[in-house]
């Protein structure tokens, strides 16, 4: 797709097509012509790949601006390096991508509608696949991994998404510490816990929620409990701070102080541990070392050119997301009293996916359980043995 803007403030729209390929016809199915461009897409302009050359021509002397985004073809990006470096009287050429993601980041109105369906969808799939746990441990039948994973992407299908957004997350125990595993394919200890990172996509717009609950849906076990309380009231302060002005880096820097506070609450950071000279964020890290927030929107790590410092807006969407891993490093060994030590192999994430509004926010992913009692009656919800 091509952007043309006179100096007047004209714009025109092209398409570069695929050339003809019968054979590719047979197997793939007939290709968008030209004309079929205009027509429903509404374009401007449509041209098949073979003429191309012939556009790049008349493209580099019709506009005085030149904006190009390079896809992953290589040929194609030098191909038109190329024309353009050896093209005297053309200007040099740009980057949208800036000025893209800066439109991109506020969310209109029906793009917020999307993005909130969207997340009511993946949080229904949650739900379901709590109740699955709990339906499955009830019945003396295993839990995998691959089966949460496969119930997530069913629900979210069944109610009305393409896709889910990115490959998800489904860590029991100990893998719960893998930031990005991905592997999915391990059987759930009925008394561990199960950290699940999971969204989908509804028209293009995805939504992206973390939750941790225990595999048999009952919170029995003290640390557990006591961790998870902790990390979610970190994440509610944290979402309370949500509002025009703030910044994605402030809430950042929020979360170390509260979280290494939280962790010497429970006794599992020294509470004469010199914060000060060590630095609270820098202790976090230790413990969560990945950032707190992200954007959102047609793609998970949306508009990736505005940066984390980038003062908060209404219309944008951002997630929230603290988490804290205990995984036997010497970096945190150092660090933790005997009770802390206790903690080790448990991994927990809490995101929510929050809408910057003109007084506060929205929390998009409020029908998701996240409170103890609710993920707990969640689990319990329809349930029977007749399941």
């Amino acid at each position: 797709m091509v952007l043309t803007v006179t100096s007047t403030g004209q714009q025109a729209h092209t398409m570069i097509l695929s050339d003809p390929d019968p054979v590719s016809d047979l197997w793939d199915g007939r290709k968008t012509t030209p004309k079929a461009a205009i027509e429903h897409y509404g374009l401007d302009r449509a041209h098949v790949l073979s003429g191309f050359e012939a556009f790049l021509r008349d493209f580099s002397l019709e506009t005085e601006n030149k904006f190009v985004t390079w896809c992953e073809d290589r040929y194609f990006i030098e191909r038109v390096r190329s024309h353009f470096l050896s093209t005297p009287d053309s200007r040099p050429i740009q980057s949208p991508k800036g000025l893209i993601d800066s439109m991109r980041v506020i969310k209109s109105p029906g793009e917020i509608a999307l993005m909130r369906k969207s997340c009511e969808i993946a949080s229904e799939a949650f739900q379901a696949a709590m109740h699955f746990c709990r339906k499955r441990i009830t019945k003396n039948l295993p839990v995998l991994e691959q089966q949460i994973w496969a119930k997530i992407d069913y629900e979210c299908r069944l109610n009305g998404a393409e896709r889910l957004a990115y490959p998800p997350v489904v860590a029991s125990g100990g893998r719960a510490n893998i930031i990005h595993y991905v592997f999915n394919n391990h059987p759930c200890g009925e008394d561990e816990m199960v950290l699940v990172d999971a969204g989908c996509e509804f028209y293009g717009y995805c939504s992206d929620i973390t939750r941790t609950w225990p595999v048999s849906g009952s919170f029995s076990n003290d640390r557990q409990r006591s961790l998870y309380e902790m990390v979610l009231s970190v994440q509610t302060e944290l979402i309370r701070r949500v509002e025009p002005g703030n910044t994605l880096e402030r809430l950042f820097k929020t979360m170390g102080p509260l979280m290494i506070a939280g962790l010497q609450e429970l006794g599992i950071l020294n509470k004469s541990l010199d914060v000060h000279s060590l630095g609270a964020t820098e202790l976090a890290l230790r413990f969560c070392p990945h950032h707190v927030s992200h954007y959102l929107g047609m793609d998970v790590h949306d508009t990736p050119s505005v940066e984390r410092n980038e003062v908060l807006k209404p219309g944008m969407v951002i997630t929230v997301e603290p988490g804290v891993y205990f995984s036997s490093t010497s970096s945190q060994k150092e660090l933790l009293t005997k009770v802390g030590l206790e903690f080790d192999g448990i991994g927990i994430r809490i995101e929510d996916d929050v809408l910057v509004t003109p007084d506060g926010n929205d929390v998009l992913t409020s029908v998701c359980p996240k409170v103890i009692e609710e993920i707990e009656g969640c689990a319990l919800i329809g349930y029977s043995t007749d399941d």
